[in-house]
């Protein structure tokens, strides 16, 4: 929507999980990601729209592949069912134009697993996902030539850590807080 000089959104994502690891019924959406790890087509979920850098892809960086879940190569895997788990999302952001040639934009997003199996919280995880805030700046160069600079910082939760070995071992720590940034060069021809 529109907001003073420049727009705001407000989005929200919710895939179903299961909690019975060994139930045998795969309560959560089916990707390509779920049946071709890492190759084309598939590994790649395309839900973008929100501009996450570090917890979900992106739409203007779908080669990089660094993000949490849902990108080929994520940390959790290519699919949002977080392996039948499921996860929620909600995300908001704000853009804006600052002349001809320069735009802005600032966003931040919340991701949390929707459904836990026993190994997981037997291993120290809780639903929490992390909290990412990202920012880019773009300069128009030329009428098809753009150069954009983003960064982002994930402040990490509890789902994201390493599970023991083996039963009774102890629990792994968490991750640390990440941060990456980029510059992006866009020619369009």
């Amino acid at each position: 929507m529109n907001l003073g000089p420049g727009k705001f959104f407000i989005e929200g994502l919710y895939i179903t999980g299961d909690s019975d690891a060994n139930d045998d019924k795969y309560k959560s959406i089916v990707t390509l990601g779920d049946y071709q790890q890492n190759a084309s087509p598939g590994g790649y979920s395309g839900y973008t729209s929100t501009h996450m850098v570090i917890l979900l892809p992106t739409w203007n960086m779908a080669s990089i592949s660094q993000c949490i879940i849902g990108c080929s190569g994520g940390e959790y895997g290519d699919s949002l069912a977080n392996a039948g788990r499921g996860l929620w999302h909600i995300a908001a952001g704000y853009n804006q134009k600052f002349g001809d040639t320069l735009t802005g934009e600032v966003n931040i997003g919340y991701l949390s697993a929707t459904k836990l199996y026993d190994f997981d919280k037997a291993g120290g995880r809780d639903k929490d996902m992390g909290t990412e805030i990202n920012a880019t700046v773009t300069k128009a160069v030329y009428k098809n030539l753009k150069i954009s600079l983003t960064g982002a910082y994930l402040m990490a939760g509890d789902f994201l850590r390493d599970l023991p070995e083996a039963p009774g071992d102890p629990v792994l720590p968490g991750f640390e807080d990440a941060w990456t940034s980029f510059v992006r060069v866009n020619y369009t021809y």
